[in-house]
């Protein structure tokens, strides 16, 4: 499944959606300010990856943060 969230307040209420049902972050690429945007994948056993584009640089700070919290 792929997602492009841009939006600070999507971003927040989708990652604490990921972490309360026990996804994690498995790999990020590019940038935000680059032409493909910041792609993140989230990996849960059992199902399918999920993948995230923005353009948005405050999420992608949120999402390279995802793991530590």
């Amino acid at each position: 499944m792929k997602y492009t969230v841009n939006d600070m307040n999507k971003c927040t209420r989708f990652l604490d959606k990921l972490r309360a049902h026990g996804w994690t972050v498995w790999q990020m690429q590019y940038q935000a300010a680059d032409p493909e945007g910041f792609h993140a994948w989230f990996q849960k056993s059992g199902e399918e990856d999920i993948e995230i584009v923005t353009f948005n640089e405050d999420v992608q700070k949120a999402i390279v943060g995802f793991n530590r919290l």
